[in-house]
């Protein structure tokens, strides 16, 4: 079956309807704003009520955890097993290290140097670092390129309409005529 072309006719058929479109807008963003700031104090209240316990646990959690580490690593001994694991499991839970391999910098050399060294080293150097390409928009503006090179690099300028729109929030809003040329026989 063929496509049909719908040709759909716009909601707003004149310059007041266009107003009260924007009268509606203000209204709903009024609203939007109001229940959202009801929302927060709400949500504050909340957290306010809540808080002090929850910061009360977290305090007694960070305190007990350290206890745990401190006491765990004094006693290191005995969590070697015969498998070579280095936990002890308990009825609660388990406690113990895991072994890993953490690539540091040696003593008084920042990561900035060690880039500026490998940078140094060479291309066969250069896969150790991880470089993010992207073209800079903002140069390709300001440099004088013609339209054919900007397309030889897959490229081009394209101009659009980008809808957007003002809301006047003053009270005499209702005052100001819609139509211009009620305005310019005023």
């Amino acid at each position: 079956m063929a496509r049909k072309k719908v040709d759909a006719e716009p909601v707003l058929k004149s310059w007041t309807e266009v107003d009260d479109a924007l009268r509606t807008v203000a209204k709903l963003m009024r609203e939007q704003l109001a229940e959202q700031a009801e929302l927060d104090q709400q949500i504050e209240a909340i957290r306010t009520r809540f808080e002090p316990g929850m910061a009360d646990r977290k305090g007694k959690l960070l305190r007990i955890e350290k206890d745990l580490q401190e006491y765990t690593e004094q006693h290191k001994e005995d969590l070697e097993t015969s498998e070579g694991k280095r936990s002890k499991t308990m009825p609660h839970g388990t406690v113990g290290f895991r072994r890993s391999t953490e690539l540091t910098t040696l003593p008084k050399v920042t990561w900035k140097q060690v880039v500026e060294r490998i940078e140094e080293k060479g291309r066969k150097w250069l896969k150790l670092l991880r470089v993010k390409k992207e073209v800079a928009k903002d140069v390709v503006r300001q440099v004088d390129l013609k339209a054919e090179e900007l397309e030889g690099l897959g490229m081009r300028f394209r101009d659009k309409d980008t809808f957007g729109y003002e809301l006047n929030t003053d009270e005499t809003a209702a005052t100001i005529p819609v139509d211009e040329s009620v305005r310019k026989a005023g």
